[in-house]
């Protein structure tokens, strides 16, 4: 069990230049950028805003506790 990792050079392996190709042609043949799109922006903000709300919705304990209950879970499914 005393055995140590070896990775390989990647000067030496031709697996990055190959995978980053590969990527390039995949996007390229999907007329797709690699970056995030207006919908990736949107589904990030909102899932942060929800959160951040969520969160200090169970933080201010304006609610009975049967509702936190359901703020929580409802912040755990958005957190996953």
């Amino acid at each position: 069990m005393n055995q140590q990792l070896k990775f390989i050079n990647g000067d030496q392996s031709s697996f990055y230049t190959v995978l980053r190709a590969r990527v390039d042609d995949y996007f390229l043949d999907k007329q797709s950028s690699k970056y995030a799109n207006s919908s990736m922006v949107f589904k990030t903000v909102l899932y942060i805003t929800a959160t951040v709300l969520l969160y200090g919705l169970i933080l201010a304990d304006l609610f009975p506790l049967y509702v936190q209950l359901l703020l929580a879970i409802t912040l755990g499914v958005t957190m996953a």
